[in-house]
Parts: C-alpha cells; sequence; structure tokens
C-alpha cells in the first residue's frame, strides 16, 4: 500500500542517515586524533603493542626489513616475507605476512613517527611517547621511493634471477652481465646479456664459483676482510637525505630539455653531474653497509684453512637460499667469462676467471 511504501521509504531514509552519520563521526573523530598525533587505527600495529609501547623483538624485525630492502644489495620482498614468517612473526592480525603485507609495512608512515592521511598523504607527526619511531623519516622515505619507482623489485618470482651468476657474472669481450638460457641441446646456460658474445653451460660455471666462494671463505678471516669499518663523514641518515634530494633535483631539470628554449647542454651537464654524486653515495653506501660474508661467519670459531672450518661453511653455504648466495658471490668475488675459440666446444675452466673482490 502507499503507506506501507511510504514507511519503508521513511525507514531506509532513517538507516542512510544514521550510517552516514556515523562516518562523518569517524572521519571527524579520525581527523581529531591525527591533529592531536594520535593513531587512528584500533588493529595493534606491528612492532608496538596496542598503547603505543614498543615491543622490542617486533621492531628489530622491521628495522631488519627496512635494511634488507634498502641494503646493497637488497632483498626482495618475497624474500624479506619469507624471513619474516619463517622467524616466527605474525601481522597485528594474527596472520602469516603476505607480499602485500611486507609492502604495507615499508610504505608504513607510523615507523618513522609520522601519520599520513589516506587521501591527502599529509603527514602528522606522532605526540607523546606512544608509538616511538622505530627506523628514521630519510630511511622511511627512501624505502616509500623504491616501492614507488623500482618496477623490478616486485615480488613476481619471474622478475628475481633464479640463478648464481644472472646479472653478477660479466661477458669478458664487451663487460655486460650474463643472463641465463639454454643452449640447441636444452642444457642450461650462462650468455652474454648484450651480444652473442659467448655462451656456456650454468652448471660446470656454478660448480667452480661456489668452490671458489667456499675457499675463500675457509681460507681468509672474512671478519677483517669485509666487516665494514667505523669512518669519519656523514652518517647513512645524511647520506640517503642528500641521495632522495639529488634524484628529486634530476626529476626537476629532466623535462626542462623538452623545452627548445632552455639551454640544452648546460641542463644535460647539471643533471650528469647529480647523478655522478648520486653514484658516488651509492658507492659509499655499500661501502658501509653490512657485509653478508661476515654474517655467515659471525659465529664460526674455528681457526682459518682447517677441515672443520670448511665443513662448517659448506653447511652454512648449503643452508642458504639463493638470493644470499649471489650476494656473497657478488660481495667476494668478480666471474668474467671469456669467449672461446672458434672450433671449441669443451668446457674450458681457464676461460673462467674468477678474482678476489677485496684483499
Amino acid at each position: 500500500t502507499a503507506d506501507g511504501e511510504f514507511r519503508a521509504t521513511m525507514l531506509a531514509a532513517l538507516a542512510r542517515f544514521e550510517a552516514r552519520r556515523k562516518a562523518e563521526r569517524q572521519i571527524r573523530s579520525n581527523e581529531r586524533r591525527r591533529a592531536e598525533g594520535i593513531p587512528a587505527s584500533t588493529w595493534k600495529a606491528f612492532g608496538w603493542t596496542r598503547e603505543g609501547e614498543l615491543i622490542e623483538e617486533e621492531a628489530a624485525a622491521v628495522r631488519r626489513a627496512f635494511d634488507a630492502f634498502l641494503g646493497e644489495p637488497s632483498l626482495s620482498i618475497r624474500r624479506i616475507q619469507e624471513d619474516l614468517n619463517s622467524a616466527g612473526h605474525l601481522t597485528a592480525r594474527g596472520s602469516e605476512f603476505s607480499v602485500d603485507a611486507v609492502r604495507y609495512l615499508l610504505a608504513n608512515s607510523l615507523y618513522a613517527g609520522f601519520i599520513r592521511h589516506y587521501k591527502t598523504g599529509e603527514l602528522y607527526p606522532v605526540q607523546g611517547e606512544a608509538f616511538p619511531p622505530i627506523v628514521g623519516e630519510q630511511t622511511w622515505r627512501a624505502a616509500v621511493a623504491k616501492l614507488e619507482d623500482n618496477v623490478r623489485r616486485s615480488a613476481r618470482q619471474g622478475n628475481q634471477p633464479k640463478y648464481l651468476l644472472s646479472t653478477i657474472g660479466l661477458c669478458g669481450k664487451c663487460g655486460a652481465t650474463l643472463v641465463s638460457g639454454t643452449n640447441s641441446r636444452k642444457q642450461p646456460t650462462y650468455r652474454c646479456g648484450e651480444q652473442f658474445h659467448l655462451t656456456r653451460q650454468r652448471e660446470p660455471v656454478d660448480a667452480m664459483v661456489t668452490e671458489a666462494v667456499l675457499t675463500r671463505l675457509s681460507s681468509v678471516d672474512v671478519h677483517d676482510l669485509v666487516m665494514p669499518q667505523e669512518a669519519a663523514g656523514p652518517d647513512r641518515e645524511e647520506l640517503l637525505t642528500e641521495r632522495n634530494a639529488l634524484v628529486e633535483r634530476v626529476k626537476e631539470l629532466s623535462p626542462l630539455l623538452r623545452d627548445i628554449h632552455q639551454p640544452v647542454l648546460e641542463i644535460t651537464a647539471a643533471i650528469n653531474d647529480v647523478k655522478a654524486r648520486i653514484d658516488e653515495i651509492d658507492a659509499e653506501l655499500l661501502d658501509r653497509s653490512v657485509s653478508v660474508a661476515a654474517k655467515l661467519l659471525a659465529e664460526v670459531d674455528e681457526p682459518v684453512g682447517t677441515a672443520e672450518r670448511r665443513e662448517i661453511v659448506e653447511s652454512k653455504w648449503k643452508a642458504l637460499d639463493m638470493d644470499r648466495r649471489r650476494m656473497l658471490v657478488d660481495e667476494l668475488v668478480t666471474v668474467t667469462i671469456e669467449p672461446i675459440m672458434p672450433g671449441h666446444v669443451k668446457f674450458d675452466p681457464d676461460l673462467v676467471r674468477i678474482e678476489p673482490r677485496r684483499d
């Protein structure tokens, strides 16, 4: 009836009114909390209690995640996810970490001491003693920039190098990095990533490189060899701040090259100067990065050159995933594969040059 339809319409309108009023109240409450520096979420944030007290074990896991993501070389998001789960950590909602959860962790401004408005992106500093920052602001900003700009760091496994020397080994003719492939007999190979300069069977090359790394770890005091030394100069936060500013400067200058009224040569020279400084900062950050070899041997007490040390080193190597094996290779040795002479088809180990990266 008309009366029933009227009542139903009124009840539906009242329900919509109540829902909208409740939402507006929640929005105003969240805005007030942000302005006062209080996180708006009712969920416990990983790293703190619900009241904002630091949980040291979780905070340390957060720092390790940022260090792994921003380190040189860095770990993939998928690998960081696996490390968090293998360590027994759970998200704030009590589930295992997913790839998306790791991305959210690295992008979460609360870890740097800020509350971010989800629509505008505006940052509000956290007030009071609750929710103390776990990482520095520039560390967080560097992680966000990398998440946004570096698509090759995506968590899709197909985008991650799967083999020991992919993108690490070098072509002896042109210096390009090696990529993986197969030959006409369907055997796995490494080949020059730029031209058809060389193709080499992957398995014997990997065996040679593995033996060289294990020998180096067993016969050299790696703690003294690659452990980062304290040095004077800007700290990591200052270097990251400068690097981010330089990256933004390149972004500002690049569009000017499309303007025919701008001095192209001067702008190009300025961009090249800025990029050169970025490369210098990257090299300095790499020198200060934590040694993968030193981490591997942190608890190895057996004397250098002994069979006992070799046995422990081999067991630790076998326990490593491919990402960390690649890190060790990249840190300790340079691998260059030379082209074979015409007419030669047998594998020649003399054409695989493995040189210590540091003496």
